[in-house]
């Protein structure tokens, strides 16, 4: 029984201490994101990604918030599953944009991709619709 009692004290003690994933959100923070891509011969497609709690009408909106979580909101420190040397080097230019707040601070970021290959490597599930 003594055992048990302290295996318990320890598992208390490391989840208090931050041994929760990193990607978990705080419960009281909050997002909310309007995200457009824009291809090449194509319309511009936009959705909304709420994060805490997640929603919103963007298709991976529990992936997408984890990975902005893990990143704490940067969206400079997201990483995708291609590396980026396996893309190729055909040109099929895609744009993205992000707007809108995240933990209550403004968030304005824009950026251009070779191909969606390369859009995929840096920024991976966030702009996935």
């Amino acid at each position: 029984m003594r055992l048990i009692a302290v295996g318990a004290l320890a598992a208390a003690a490391i989840a208090a201490a931050g041994g929760a994933s990193a990607a978990a959100a705080p419960a009281t923070a909050s997002a909310e994101l309007t995200l457009t891509r824009t291809s090449e011969g194509r319309e511009p497609r936009t959705v909304t990604l709420r994060c805490g709690p997640d929603g919103g009408d963007h298709p991976y909106a529990a992936d997408a918030c984890d990975a902005l979580w893990a990143a704490d909101g940067d969206f400079d420190r997201l990483t995708g599953a291609t590396p980026p040397e396996q893309c190729p080097l055909q040109s099929a230019p895609v744009s993205v944009r992000a707007e809108g707040t995240w933990t209550d601070h403004p968030v304005d970021v824009a950026k251009d991709y070779l191909n969606p290959c390369f859009l995929d490597a840096d920024a991976g599930v966030v702009f996935r619709f």
